[in-house]
C-alpha cells in the first residue's frame, strides 16, 4: 500500500473516531484573576492630637486631621471612601457618623460638620468629652459601585481623643427642685426631681405629686428652682434662678417654663388638678407638663 493512502485511511479514522465522542466546546480565555483586596491592604496612621477643640479648629481652618492612609493592591478605577464613627462609649452603643474627606493621602472632617454631629449624638452641652474613634472603609468604582471593606463590623483605626465643642448658650443644672403648696414655698427644703445622666445630654426631669382634692379645690401653686437655688436656701434675684409661668396663677396643665431674669420674677403655677401627678420638665425645650399616673 502506498505510503498517501495509508496516511488517508489514518486521517480518516480520527475524523470517524471524533465522531464517537462528545462534543466539548472550547473553553474561553480566562485573564489572570485581579488579586482580591484585603483589610490588610489599608494602613492607617492615626495623625489626630490628644485634644481638639472644634471652635479653635473652625477659626484656624475648619478641618479636624483624623489619619494618613498607605494603600496597596487598590484595583484599577477604585478609590477608598471612609466613614468616621465616634462614641463616648468603646462599644459604640450611640455614635454620630461623618464621610471623611481626603486631602491627598490625609484624612480630614470639617470642624464645624464635627460640630453639628456632636451635639445630635453626643451631648448639646460644651463641657469635654473623651470620644472613641474608628472608621469603616469602602471601595468606591467607577464612583458608582460601592463596597464595604471586610464585613460589616469591620473597623480600622481604633482611637481616642478629648473634643471639646463649641460654647453653648445652654445652661442646665445638675439638679432641679419644686417648692409651692406642697412645701410652704420653702427654698430650704424644696423637693428634688428624679433624673439620670448627664442633664444636656437629658434635659428631662420628673416628679411624682399627689394633689389632694381640697388643694386642687383652693388652686395648688408650684415653682421650679435649680441646684444653684437650692443650696443658697433662699430665694436669688439672678437670671434663671426660677422657673414658673408668664402669668402668676396660670393653671394649665402644660405649657411653657419660663426662666426669670436678674430684675424681673417668673409668676406661678396655679393647678386646679387632684390625684396622683407627673410633673415633667424639659430644660431644652423650656416647658412643663402636669400627667394623671394610671393606677
Amino acid at each position: 500500500m502506498k505510503k498517501s493512502t495509508i496516511a488517508f485511511i489514518a486521517v480518516l479514522s480520527l475524523v470517524f473516531a471524533s465522531c464517537d465522542d462528545d462534543w466539548t466546546e472550547a473553553l474561553p480565555q480566562v485573564n489572570p484573576q485581579e488579586q482580591a483586596f484585603a483589610v490588610d491592604d489599608i494602613t492607617l496612621k492615626s495623625i489626630v492630637p490628644e485634644a481638639v477643640n472644634l471652635q479653635e479648629a473652625y477659626m484656624k481652618d475648619n478641618k479636624v486631621k483624623l489619619f494618613t492612609e498607605s494603600v496597596k493592591n487598590l484595583p484599577a478605577g477604585s478609590k477608598i471612601r471612609y466613614e468616621l464613627q465616634f462614641s463616648k462609649t468603646a462599644d459604640f452603643a450611640k455614635y454620630g457618623t461623618l464621610v471623611c474627606e481626603m486631602d491627598s493621602d490625609t484624612a480630614v472632617v470639617k470642624a464645624s460638620d464635627f460640630q453639628n454631629a456632636y451635639v445630635a449624638a453626643i451631648s448639646r452641652g460644651s463641657k469635654a468629652k473623651q470620644l472613641y474613634l474608628r472608621y469603616a472603609a469602602y471601595i468606591v468604582k467607577d464612583g458608582t459601585s460601592v463596597v464595604r471593606v471586610g464585613d460589616p463590623n469591620t473597623y480600622l483605626g481604633a482611637s481616642q481623643v478629648k473634643v471639646t465643642p463649641y460654647p453653648s448658650d445652654l445652661v442646665i443644672e445638675n439638679n432641679y427642685y419644686l417648692l409651692g403648696t406642697i412645701n410652704g414655698w420653702s427654698v430650704a427644703n424644696a423637693i428634688k426631681f428624679d433624673h439620670s445622666g448627664d442633664p444636656y445630654d437629658n434635659p428631662v426631669f420628673t416628679l411624682k405629686v399627689n394633689i389632694s382634692e381640697s388643694d386642687a379645690a383652693s388652686g395648688w401653686w408650684w415653682k421650679v428652682v435649680p441646684e444653684s437655688t437650692f443650696r443658697n436656701g433662699n430665694w436669688v434675684d439672678a437670671d434663671n434662678a426660677a422657673y414658673g409661668v408668664v402669668e402668676n396663677g396660670d393653671g394649665a396643665a402644660e405649657g411653657s417654663l419660663v426662666g426669670r431674669t436678674a430684675k424681673n420674677d417668673v409668676g406661678a403655677g396655679c393647678l386646679k388638678m387632684s390625684g396622683d401627678l407627673l410633673l415633667t420638665i424639659n430644660l431644652e425645650d423650656g416647658t412643663y407638663s402636669f400627667t394623671p399616673i394610671a393606677k
